[in-house]
């Protein structure tokens, strides 16, 4: 949840980018990403959402002045439904983002045939987004990142036996 409704105007922006938002349900209304009281620019991009047990994205006050919603994957398995007072952006969709594995042992990598693969908003430099390094496969930057399409989620898509990044030691 992002809350700042003690601190109403002290963040200025927030940037919620490649992340896999998942099973969220200690309650009834668990949502992927709450957004309450906020007086904040907030881009929201290249992210999963799914399987919360409230909404996808819950904008419950409608205050926020300036939400930027796109290039996410909020799957319908929300059981609040996709999202509340957000309007969905051009590049975004609804589609089950076909995880390794739900169940014990969780595995939020994506299949092979995931609708998230090189759907993402597009990066000149893996530091697009204030990031010093990509931090999987460790110390490695996904050359995919780089002016192509990237994955959606925080997890790219591997393929086993090809070298995809470029080593940062």
């Amino acid at each position: 949840m992002i809350q700042s409704s003690d601190w109403k105007n002290s963040f200025r922006d927030i940037d919620i980018i490649h992340n896999t938002i998942w099973g969220n349900s200690l309650g009834a209304n668990c949502d992927g990403i709450a957004l309450i009281e906020n007086n904040n620019d907030i881009v929201i991009e290249n992210n999963i959402i799914a399987g919360n047990s409230g909404w996808g994205i819950n904008h419950s006050d409608n205050e926020s002045t300036n939400i930027s919603e796109d290039y996410n994957d909020i799957h319908y398995d929300n059981d609040g439904g996709v999202r509340y007072q957000i309007s969905a952006g051009s590049h975004s969709f609804s589609s089950d983002p076909l995880f390794l594995s739900e169940v014990d042992p969780v595995n939020l990598y994506i299949e092979r045939d995931s609708p998230c693969i090189g759907v993402g908003k597009a990066q000149t430099s893996p530091f697009d987004y204030g990031l010093k390094s990509d931090f999987d496969p460790p110390n490695t930057i996904n050359l995919k990142l780089m002016g192509d399409p990237s994955d959606v989620g925080a997890y790219k898509f591997i393929q086993h036996g090809v070298n995809q990044g470029i080593s940062m030691r």
